[in-house]
């Protein structure tokens, strides 16, 4: 009987993992972006950060802006919320792709101690096109393209022992996709070979732009996998 129902449980909790649709999805590959736009008519942290906590921030030691760029670190500093002349170059000079890190130096009362204490506050931002690239037909059309080359091609099978995949891939100038590079592997060679098949045949994009109107590249991610792994 324990047999029976062990097995029960089994046939169960197979059926629903392989009744489970994979999910996924395509989005830019920074998680924190900003336009080039809002770094050119800032003056203040604030103008960069809408939550910035300069309420209980009131004495500050340091700011430091760190721009990492084609593999070299850039960094100007301040002495509070309004952007100094060298902060202000550094954010204008930054280029589409660029990562920006913000670093805050402040004193703060401890009110349990009495102490007064060094603390910091970190934010970090990408920098993405004016104008980001687009699948022609819109999210429906690079949706049902996906859903056709590369989800329903993968083994039902594959089950709960899928890990999220993550694909990133680039849309150049010409709105064509290369460099794909499989960023987190599904587990399975053949579910990844699948996966970047799929983006080897996808049509070209419109291309990015920056805030002239050139046309420039954009990376984004590809992300695969069952809900909840």
């Amino acid at each position: 009987m324990k047999n029976a129902f062990t097995l029960l449980m089994f046939v169960l909790f197979s059926v629903s993992a392989y009744s489970q649709e994979l999910a996924f999805d395509v989005r830019g590959s920074a998680s924190n972006s900003i336009k080039k736009d809002q770094l050119r008519q800032a003056s203040t942290l604030k103008d960069i950060r809408a939550n910035y906590p300069s309420s209980w921030i009131t004495e500050y030691t340091a700011v430091d802006i760190k721009c990492i760029q084609n593999g070299v670190t850039t960094q100007a500093s301040g002495m509070n919320d309004t952007l100094s002349h060298a902060q202000r170059q550094l954010l204008i000079s930054a280029e589409i792709g660029a990562d920006l890190l913000f670093e805050i130096f402040h004193l703060y009362r401890n009110p349990v101690t009495g102490n007064t204490e060094l603390r910091e506050v970190q934010f970090s931002y990408s920098i993405i096109p004016q104008s980001e690239a687009v699948f022609y037909g819109g999210e429906e059309a690079l949706n049902a393209f996906l859903k056709e080359k590369a989800i329903q091609k993968i083994p039902k099978a594959t089950g709960q022992t899928f890990d999220q995949a993550i694909i990133s891939f680039t849309v150049n100038e010409k709105g064509s996709v290369h460099a794909i590079t499989v960023e987190k592997s599904s587990g399975d060679s053949k579910v990844d070979k699948v996966l970047v098949n799929a983006l080897n045949k996808m049509p070209n994009w419109k291309p990015a732009e920056n805030e002239e109107g050139v046309k420039v590249k954009q990376t984004f991610q590809f992300t695969v996998g069952y809900p909840g792994c």
